[in-house]
């Protein structure tokens, strides 16, 4: 049985050329759990904006600061493992090259090829 083939998202692949693995929230208990984030900021933000006089996007900036640790203190869970998940980055890596959008093209008998109506020949 052949499944359908779906291809990544310039994000998908950006995480798999660093080795990481995506888990997505598949469950509408995590789905949840972001739109009600979501949801509490977006309705909430503006009500805090409001109230502190916030009207250009350096202050909100400046407020965000601040308002992530209130947040956080109200809202936030401790991990069950607190140790940092994070890892350094291989020294041969070129991040420039990754972090990019990438793009397949197909390279025609003349050595041509098409990007947004417009062609390229490529010069070996």
């Amino acid at each position: 049985m052949q499944g359908k083939v779906v291809n990544d998202t310039q994000f998908g692949r950006a995480m798999k050329e660093l080795g990481i693995t995506l888990i997505p929230a598949r469950s509408p208990q995590a789905k949840g759990r972001v739109e009600r984030l979501w949801e509490t900021l977006q309705s909430r933000l503006p009500v805090e904006f409001k109230i502190a006089g916030i009207t250009t996007i350096d202050e909100a900036n400046e407020f965000l600061s601040q308002y992530i640790e209130k947040f956080n203190s109200q809202f936030a869970v401790k991990a069950l493992e607190p140790e940092t998940a994070y890892r350094a980055l291989d020294q041969n890596i070129d991040i420039g090259h990754i972090l990019c959008v990438k793009q397949k093209r197909t390279i025609d008998n003349g050595g041509v090829f098409s990007f947004y109506n417009r062609h390229f020949k490529v010069i070996y």
